[in-house]
């Protein structure tokens, strides 16, 4: 978590072990899967991960996963990101999600077969309620929206979630109109 002036706040990394175990777990289940992994300042990548995900200049390690998720002094473990070339987004992500279990939290972004595991409980529904909190804001005082799935969203309680329109299944908007749009135009 970071303050407005990017001061880091609080991190909760993916734990190396458990990250590598992951990856294992994964080449197994999925063959032709490749890596990345985020940390706090830098990004890291197999030689086979796509470079649009990440801009080259901000790359800093290209190598195995086992060897970018070695414990670094200083070197936090945020993300650990997985592409497949081939296989479609839904199911690389329930082969993905199942290979996870509950030794990481499982989410996608894009319609690229990217999946992201953080560590457990890390979820932009508990960063938003821990920050809520930091500024004494209530679960049903706070509105999230965007414009991919926020599931992991849904325990903050209330009915103030909505995404933009089109993208998957599932999105909520409040009774009045579209809330994504009002946002928007607010």
């Amino acid at each position: 978590m970071y303050a407005p002036d990017a001061t880091t706040i609080h991190i909760s990394p993916i734990r190396s072990d458990t990250a590598t175990e992951l990856v294992t777990r994964l080449r197994d289940a999925v063959p032709g899967v490749s890596f990345a992994v985020e940390y706090e300042t830098a990004y890291g990548h197999e030689p086979d991960y796509p470079n649009w995900s990440f801009g080259e200049e901000a790359v800093e390690l290209i190598g195995p996963a086992e060897d970018l998720l070695t414990p670094a002094p200083g070197r936090h473990v945020l993300k650990l990101l997985a592409h497949h070339p081939t296989l479609p987004l839904d199911v690389f992500y329930e082969q993905a999600r199942r290979s996870a279990g509950s030794s990481a939290e499982t989410t996608h972004s894009t319609g690229l077969s990217l999946v992201e595991f953080s560590a457990p409980g890390v979820t932009k529904a508990a960063t938003l309620l821990a920050w809520s909190s930091r500024l004494g804001i209530t679960a049903d005082e706070i509105a999230a929206f965007g414009d991919m799935p926020i599931r992991p969203c849904a325990p903050m309680g209330g009915s103030n979630r909505a995404r933009r329109p089109g993208h998957g299944t599932s999105h909520h908007t409040r009774k009045s109109g579209n809330f994504f749009e009002w946002v928007v135009r607010w």
